[in-house]
């Protein structure tokens, strides 16, 4: 079985939507209110498109009224998300 639930953090009310990948932490930026699921919908929006992979195989598994979440992404671990991550996305200033 693949290991695929990991931690993020999240910070909404941002200026724009962006991923930051720093060593194996993930860091997503969005634009929507903390309110009423907003944002963890785009966030299940933004991880569907920036992955190429179905919104359906993205699940909140804690943390949905948290910055921390834990997410699964169906049929890919943390290690591979990451490599996909690190082809399409912006990187921190290290």
């Amino acid at each position: 079985m693949i290991n695929n639930e990991f931690e993020i953090t999240v910070t909404p009310k941002s200026s724009k939507s962006e991923v930051f990948i720093n060593g194996d932490s993930i860091k997503i930026y969005l634009n929507s209110l903390p309110a009423d699921g907003k944002a963890n919908s785009e966030l299940i929006k933004l991880l569907s498109k920036e992955l190429h992979i179905a919104k359906s195989g993205i699940r909140i598994i804690k943390g949905e009224k948290s910055r921390k979440k834990k997410i699964a992404i169906e049929g890919f671990t943390k290690e591979e998300i990451i490599k996909r991550f690190a082809a399409t996305v912006n990187h921190p200033a290290l």
